[in-house]
């Protein structure tokens, strides 16, 4: 952003190397319009509760949202409208998530195909999986950025719901498809969340920001370069 270069410093056996190497990336669309801003009408609360502006988010600024259950019995959870994609393509949705009360979270495509991932950020580890697979990179002050790929289905639609799991979650009978899931809640625990995207690729780009339309950016270049 403003042609300024990021760079990235290695780790070889534990050990940060001192010279860094220039990050160029492709480009690519978010197609989540409202990647920061989960308050509006874009967004569907299924027994969740959206409080803007509650954390300091990773890029520094207190425009981290928080997400809690609400105190009803079911499955609680926040979805994306559907949107239009290239059908039977494979997709990579990612957001930034920090623990607030709950641990445990579940990804699933509801558009059609069902593809789902449930993940403990407490363990870092997967609990369930189903045609879906998620790589999680852990950042300062336990924030997480969680990106999960799976394959579009023949409607060419998109809809992926971020779902809040409490504890009980993941002990048998209680595992599975997060759609399946009802628990009561008790209308405080959570999660902060920031920076929702979801590209048309096999893995996730840096965030995009958006504020009402999808937003590409232009593949990077280095001009001049020397060895």
């Amino acid at each position: 952003q403003g042609d300024r270069p990021r760079l990235s410093y290695d780790i070889t056996n534990g050990v940060v190397e001192d010279t860094p190497h220039l990050l160029l990336e492709p480009s690519s669309t978010n197609i989540v319009t409202f990647s920061e801003d989960i308050s509006q009408s874009y967004w569907t609360k299924s027994d969740t509760t959206i409080n803007v502006n509650q954390s300091t988010s990773p890029d520094g600024n207190i425009n981290a949202d928080s997400i809690v259950s609400s105190t009803a019995n079911s499955v609680h959870y926040l979805r994306h409208s559907y949107v239009a994609v290239s059908a039977s393509t494979v997709h990579t949705y990612s957001f930034f998530i920090k623990p607030n009360g709950y641990t445990k979270f579940g990804v699933r495509d509801n558009a059609q195909t069902g593809a789902n991932l449930t993940y403990d950020l407490q363990t870092e580890s997967v609990i369930h999986s189903a045609s879906m697979t998620i790589v999680v990179n852990k950042l300062k002050d336990n924030w997480f950025r969680c990106s999960l790929t799976s394959t579009i289905g023949s409607n060419g639609v998109a809809g992926y719901a971020l779902y809040l799991l409490d504890d009980g979650y993941g002990t048998p009978p209680n595992a599975g498809d997060p759609n399946n899931y009802n628990y009561t809640g008790d209308g405080v625990s959570g999660f902060y969340i920031y920076g929702f995207q979801l590209e048309q690729k096999s893995f996730a780009t840096s965030h995009i920001p958006t504020a009402g339309t999808t937003i590409t950016r232009a593949a990077e270049t280095c001009n001049n370069s020397k060895p």
